[in-house]
């Protein structure tokens, strides 16, 4: 349990404030912003349970005092909490200080040690780290949303098991560096086997070069005695070869200059034999154009002929006499015709006219017979019709003056009950719109408030966890080292209009770890080189502040001021160690100018990041590093904070107005009876209404009737009319027409005879010019036929001319001549060709004998392989190739691979021990897991029947405690299930804030049970800040039933509240107040043992 609690400087406690905590049940009161739940955050910090950002506190230094300006109080130099717990008979002593310039010290029994120290010695307490002894304000109820990993962990600590967990964990953690190490040398060891392997290939490839060398040595040296020897054999055959084509050349000479005469002799002979049969052939063509000719001219003869036989029989056909009528006058004819087609033309449309005139008449007399029916016929209806109307109109007056007196009575109640609805109504309406304008309220602020504190908590863990950082600074600033201060960004206070120019001055800088020692950087870096990363540390007492140069320039035009007086830093050392040599100036401008100015000068950083440093360099463009994301969020975490803050209040101050609205009236009787008298009131309107209608509809047909009646048009009378001389006319002009017509079918059979007997006459005029022409045309033929008769006898004649002109001539002449012309010039080319290759043999022989002289070595001595030079030849190819395929060889690889040999047998021994190491590991954990699992099954057993019970005692519903495994069968979480009484839903979302914080009581209050159902130890302490402010009267009063319970089984119980009914159930009550000047004082209203 907590003795006591003694603050000093935390928060809004500026004095050194003690409070003592009996047994039982205390209670914390006092208003709102009096400093309550700082008791319970001063707690959470002691105990380190929480960092400063989930104290509502942007940085560690918040934590202390910063002063009241209503009182005068001064700003505190430090923060201190000191807590004593006892635990059975042990007493722990626990403080925790933190200064301004961020040097922080914690206590175990007043001496200095590690959070860790402090975790360990807190835990089996619900103190410790996954302990749910303290619910801050909003808690209770995420309790019940939970994940299931959360869940089991607290189950874990209330059941005693967070030191076996946290030995399994460091367990856990050993195996996993033993695994990551065995990985390595794993690893280490493939590339050892990889270069033994490739050492062994290449000591391999090197004994075989040196037997490949060697045997292609022996076989080139055999080639080359081989060689020697074959040309001295090729010599000699090539000298003896030389020697036998001289002689031959000699000989193939004089039968040459033989062969020439008699190639000569042939020639000439065939000369002549090709003159006689070109003179032959020219007479041949001679005779063959003579008869052609003559062929030509008999061809023209006979056709000749033939056209004058055409001509005869042609004159023979044509008509010898003209037609025997003269030629007709065609239009003439045509226009008698013409003029009886128009005739009859004429008389038919007369005709039709007439038919018109007769068919008008006769229905001009049918349309008069029938209006005088009509009109007749109206006129009765009419009359029948305005009788029926005036009937109608006496019985629906006579019914409407009946119900005027019942109408009127109707009208005077339905008034009545409108006026007294109207007035109350008014009243509900008023009181609906401001109810409904305070939902409507709350609403928007509850939408806007989730988002809010959604953002809040990613921004507070992203801030936590340091996700914009690097490995190094992440993983040293994650250590919890009591000597880490915080990162520089953790501890510098920037303008959101700076943040650029902050992040451009110091870069990755923001990441840096500020320390207190440099022992304890040491400390740090030794952890990081076993998880990894590097980081930059910032050991206070190693800094020195950097020298100012500044005095000239800030004065000067642009200047906006020094980073170090512009940012606050906490510790300010940080500050003027990093920032006092850098100026922050309006634009890159003023920078440029001010560096021309003044040689000697710090740093200068301009509004939109640029950076001139004093060596000249100038840096500038898109800012990319992390720094700046991290300063804007944590301006955003304090912008969000209190945003938050102000939401919540806002939302509290219209529930406070929710609860205070008075009911709204009932309005059902009064409105039923209202809508009672209306509806008579509207039925005996309806009726009147109905009743005015058909009445002036009545009315307005009977006027119309009688409008008819008078305006109706009388038929007039009929004309009289005589069909019969239009008959008589009509036939009269019929038989004119058919007489036209029949003159005008005469007059066509005319036309057309004589259009016949003109075809006639024209026929007669073409036949005799077609008669003058063939008998001139059969004229010339004949003298035509005269002289080509004269043509052929003349070329007859030469015909026979040429063919006596030919004489004898001897045919194979010419063939023989060729002949022998063939023959001597093959014999000269034949021995010319044998000449030509001799002198090329002895040419080629006695080149072969110089460059076999040249070639010529001396013989070497010694033996050659088995085999013939071919087989060498093959052999020594093929060594070749493989020599080629070996590559290049590595001449010391065979004591290369006998080195690595050994090397990889060393460290395969090491690896051997290092899986021994993790099996050993390995075997450790899962007997922890086992013994952890069986353990946390049974405290579940008893939680999960405890809490059941409490859920229908709290709930009226039932909960359920579900386990959750992984993989091998092993608790890995628990799932919490809660449904209300008289409520179908098991959705955790779907339950009221009042639901869900007495389905997280139930769960505390069944943590008691951890330890077994004879054990109420599995909680020893609960410290609730608020949890029963969403509880309604019942509600409260089973709470404070439960606590009362557990306080009289040994439970210590620390409450802050506003609820009376809770207050009245403590033992104990301290009451927390504000003076003037903000700071907070803690009064003793009720101490146990006294009476209320």
């Amino acid at each position: 349990m907590i003795e006591s609690l003694t603050l000093h400087g935390f928060k809004s406690f500026s004095q050194r404030t003690h409070i003592e905590f009996a047994g039982g049940i205390t209670a914390v009161i006092g208003p709102n912003g009096s400093g309550k739940s700082n008791v319970v955050e001063a707690l959470r910090w002691v105990t380190h349970a929480a960092r400063a950002r989930e104290l509502r506190a942007g940085r560690a230094a918040e934590l202390i005092f910063h002063g009241g300006a209503a009182g005068g109080r001064a700003p505190l130099g430090l923060a201190e909490v000191q807590a004593e717990l006892r635990r059975g008979a042990e007493t722990l002593h626990l403080g925790r200080r933190i200064y301004r310039d961020g040097t922080a010290e914690q206590e175990l029994g007043g001496r200095s040690v590690r959070v860790r120290d402090i975790h360990a010695a807190l835990r089996g307490t619900g103190l410790g780290p996954g302990g749910l002894a303290v619910i801050g304000q909003g808690e209770v109820s995420g309790v019940v949303g939970a994940e299931g990993p959360k869940l089991l962990g607290y189950l874990q600590e209330a059941a005693g098991l967070s030191r076996s967990a946290a030995a399994r964990a460091e367990t856990a953690q050993r195996l996993g560096e033993a695994e990551r190490h065995l990985a390595e040398l794993q690893l280490l060891q493939q590339e050892r086997r990889a270069v033994l392997e490739r050492l062994s290939a290449a000591a391999l490839a090197a004994q075989r070069w040196r037997v490949i060398s060697a045997r292609l040595a022996l076989l080139t040296a055999a080639q080359e005695r081989e060689k020697q020897l074959a040309l001295r054999r090729e010599l000699a055959a090539a000298r003896a070869e030389a020697e036998a084509v001289e002689t031959e050349s000699a000989a193939l000479a004089v039968r040459l200059t033989q062969a020439a005469a008699a190639a000569e002799a042939a020639r000439e002979a065939l000369a002549q034999a090709r003159a006689a049969a070109q003179a032959r052939q020219d007479a041949l063509a001679a005779l063959q154009v003579a008869r052609e000719a003559y062929a030509q001219a008999a061809r023209y003869a006979e056709h000749l002929a033939a056209e004058g036989e055409r001509l005869e029989t042609e004159l023979a056909r044509l008509p010898d006499g003209a037609p025997a009528a003269p030629p007709p006058d065609l239009a003439a004819l045509a226009q008698a015709l013409e003029a009886a087609r128009a005739g009859a033309v004429e008389a038919e449309a007369a005709a039709r006219r007439l038919e018109r005139d007769l068919s008008a008449q006769r229905e001009a007399a049918l349309r008069a017979a029938q209006a005088q029916a009509r009109a007749e016929a109206d006129q009765d209806a009419l009359t029948r019709e305005l009788a029926r109307i005036e009937a109608a109109l006496e019985t629906l007056q006579a019914q409407r003056t009946a119900r005027q007196p019942e109408w009127a009575g109707a009208q005077a109640q339905a008034a009545r009950s409108a006026e007294a609805l109207a007035a109350v109504q008014q009243e509900a309406e008023a009181a609906t719109r401001a109810r409904a304008d305070l939902q409507a309220e709350q609403t928007r602020l509850a939408a806007g408030l989730t988002p809010l504190r959604r953002e809040l908590e990613r921004l507070e863990a992203a801030l936590n966890a340091y996700a914009r950082y690097g490995e190094g600074a992440r993983n040293a600033l994650r250590l919890d080292h009591p000597g880490i201060v915080g990162s520089v960004a953790d501890l510098l206070t920037v303008p959101a209009h700076l943040e650029t120019a902050v992040t451009a001055a110091l870069g990755r800088r923001l990441e840096q770890v500020v320390v207190h020692t440099a022992d304890d950087a040491r400390d740090i870096i030794t952890e990081l080189k076993r998880q990894g990363g590097r980081a930059t540390f910032l050991p206070l007492e190693l800094l020195q502040e950097r020298p100012r140069r500044d005095a000239a320039l800030l004065q000067a035009a642009g200047v906006i001021g020094n980073l170090a007086d512009l940012c606050h830093t906490d510790p300010p050392l940080v500050g003027r160690a990093l920032l006092a040599d850098t100026l922050v100036v309006d634009t890159l401008d003023t920078a440029n100018r001010l560096a021309r100015a003044h040689r000697t000068r710090p740093r200068l950083v301009t509004l939109g990041g640029e950076l001139v440093e004093p060596s000249g360099a100038v840096t500038g463009g898109r800012l990319r590093d992390s720094g700046s994301s991290v300063l804007a969020d944590q301006r955003r975490f304090q912008e969000l904070a209190d945003e938050v803050d102000a939401a919540q209040a806002a939302l509290d101050a219209v529930n406070t107005r929710l609860q205070h609205l008075p009911a709204a009236p009932d309005l059902l009787p009064l409105r039923q009876a209202a809508e009672g008298a209306a509806a008579q009131e509207r039925e005996y309107a309806a009726r009147e209404r109905e009743d005015a209608a058909r009445v002036q509809a009545l009315e307005a047909d009977m006027r119309r009737l009688q409008a008819q009646r008078v305006s109706a048009p009388q038929p007039a009378p009929a004309e009289h009319l005589d069909p019969a001389a239009l008959e008589d006319a009509l036939a009269q002009q019929r038989a004119r027409a058919e007489a036209g017509r029949a003159a005008e079918r005469a007059a066509a059979g005319n036309l057309s005879q004589a259009r016949e007997l003109a075809a006639q006459w024209q026929s007669y005029h073409q036949a005799e010019e077609r008669r003058a022409e063939a008998a001139a045309r059969l004229a010339a033929s004949a003298a035509a036929r005269q002289e080509q008769q004269a043509h052929v006898t003349s070329a007859a004649a030469e015909v026979e001319r040429r063919r006596t002109a030919l004489g004898d001539f001897d045919a194979e002449q010419l063939p023989r001549a060729e002949a022998e012309r063939q023959r001597t010039a093959d014999a000269y080319a034949g021995l010319l060709a044998a000449q030509n290759g001799a002198r090329a043999r002895l040419d080629q022989a006695r080149l072969t004998i110089a460059r076999r002289e040249g070639q010529q070595g001396d013989l070497a001595d010694g033996c050659s392989p088995p085999g013939t030079p071919r087989e060498w030849a093959h052999e020594a190819g093929r060594l070749r190739s493989e020599l080629e395929a070996l590559g290049p060889i590595n001449a010391r690889a065979e004591e290369d691979w006998a080195a690595a040999q050994a090397e990889w047998q060393a460290a395969q021994a090491g690896l051997d021990d290092a899986a021994r190491a993790a099996a050993e590991l390995q075997a450790q954990l899962d007997t922890l897991a086992r013994a952890e699992d069986a353990a946390a099954r049974e405290a579940l057993a008893a939680v999960a029947a405890a809490f059941s019970r409490y859920a229908a005692e709290l709930l009226g519903g039932s909960g359920e405690l579900q386990p959750q495994t992984d993989a091998a069968g092993r608790l890995s979480g628990l799932t919490l299930a809660v449904q209300p009484g008289g409520k179908r839903t098991r959705s955790l979302a779907l339950l009221s804030a009042g639901e869900r914080t007495m389905a997280g009581l139930a769960f505390l209050f069944a943590l008691n049970h951890a330890g077994g159902e004879s054990s109420v130890g599995g909680l020893p302490l609960a410290v609730l800040d608020e949890v029963d402010a969403p509880l309604d009267e019942a509600n409260i009063r089973r709470f404070t039933a439960f606590l009362t319970r557990f306080a009289a089984q040994g439970t210590q119980f620390i409450l802050v509240t506003h609820q009376k009914a809770t207050m009245e159930v403590a033992q104990t009550l301290w009451g927390v107040t504000t003076d003037g000047g903000g700071a907070s004082r803690v009064l003793s209203i009720r101490q146990a043992g006294e009476g209320s």
